[in-house]
């Protein structure tokens, strides 16, 4: 699931999945919204197992799903939920901007 959520506070862009993810789905269906991202200042992607931060990474999908291919696969369940999350710098604090 792919999801773009703002409050007056914060602003990101965050993919959650299962453990049997497809990487090339994930790829290519994360990529427009990485680039979009990425002319926000945003510069890095939070790795999120079961909702913990487990670590920060390039902003390269790729990348983070080969660290949670690498790290966090063998210790997982089928009910483990993994997630992307990128934070977006507000352009100014105690607003709403809309983004299509």
């Amino acid at each position: 699931m792919i999801e773009l959520s703002e409050t007056l506070a914060d602003l990101y862009f965050e993919i959650s999945f299962k453990k049997g993810f497809n990487k090339n789905n994930i790829i290519s269906e994360s990529e427009p919204y990485i680039q979009y991202v990425s002319l926000m200042s945003a510069d890095q992607i939070s790795l999120y197992e079961n909702n913990e931060w487990y670590q920060d990474v390039e902003l390269n999908v790729e990348s983070a799903l080969d660290c949670i291919t690498a790290n966090l696969l063998d210790s997982s369940t089928e009910d483990t939920e993994f997630s992307l999350r990128v934070e977006i710098d507000k352009p100014s604090r105690g607003s709403l901007h809309f983004y299509s």
